[in-house]
């Protein structure tokens, strides 16, 4: 709730401030289209997107010209002056941080869906130890405490399918 506050108070300001000659509908339009066309886009072409803006090399084949004609604007009207430029050259930043955000995210919760995954094939009877085998190349250190919290929840997990599902082809019964 408090973000889609935020972010109204900041897309009517920026709308206010910058680009007040177009109507707030065709501001909308504009930074939907142009959220859409950067998150489709390879990483690179973001970049250089980025980069031609920033020096004032954009062509009339830009990403802003395919943005801006749909909705009958001008594209050399959106960065005119200092003030829109930057404008859009923060919303872009923005959007280049959040990318790399959710490849952080994506990269750190990777081994644990592995082993969900693997522990899954492992009730159905497929081994993935080969699989699994392969990421021991990364060594990644821990602290002894967090390694600790790992065999206590890995033991409370053993626990409860030992006792509660009734499994009882665990090899290493639980410690209780």
């Amino acid at each position: 709730m408090i973000i889609t506050i935020i972010k109204f108070f900041v897309f009517s300001l920026s709308w206010f401030l910058n680009f007040k000659q177009l109507h707030k509908n065709q501001y909308r339009g504009l930074f939907d289209n142009l959220n859409i066309q950067l998150f489709t886009l390879p990483q690179v072409d973001v970049f250089k997107f980025f980069n031609d803006l920033t020096f004032n090399k954009l062509t009339d084949t830009s990403i802003l010209n395919k943005i801006a004609s749909p909705l009958g604007l001008n594209w050399r009207t959106l960065c005119d002056n200092n003030y829109k430029k930057f404008s859009l050259l923060r919303l872009i930043f923005f959007i280049i941080v959040y990318r790399w955000f959710l490849l952080v995210r994506k990269l750190i919760l990777w081994p644990f869906k592995l082993g969900i995954f693997s522990f899954i094939y492992s009730i159905l009877g497929i081994d993935l130890t080969w699989f699994l085998s392969l990421f021991n190349i990364f060594t990644i250190n821990i602290p002894q405490w967090v390694y600790f919290q790992y065999l206590v929840l890995y033991n409370n997990w053993l626990n409860w399918w030992y006792n509660t599902v009734n499994i009882k082809s665990i090899k290493s019964v639980p410690v209780k």
